[in-house]
């Protein structure tokens, strides 16, 4: 863990250095143990990061699909009356 995380410490306030309150930890997370919470936190930020990834892939694979019927319509001359590819 210590290869992804620089600090093991949850903090309210990075940029001013103010550490999170023990008692707003518990509520948000049900215990206040700070390398659990960097851990949960991390774990969280990769699933969202592999979702957006996914969403991506399939965004292209569908991009890549209809260029793809695009040009072979366009290529075997396919034309029907009030519709064209161009």
């Amino acid at each position: 863990m210590d290869e992804v995380l620089q600090s093991h410490t949850v903090y309210s306030n990075v940029s001013k250095g103010v550490l999170a309150k023990n008692s707003d930890l518990g509520k948000a997370f049900g215990h206040d143990d700070h390398t659990k919470i960097c851990l949960e936190v991390k774990g969280k930020y990769l699933l969202y990061l592999c979702n957006l990834f996914f969403i991506i892939m399939i965004g292209l694979l569908l991009l890549l699909l209809l260029i793809d019927i695009g040009e072979r319509g366009a290529s075997s001359g396919w034309e029907r009356e009030g519709f064209s590819v161009v």
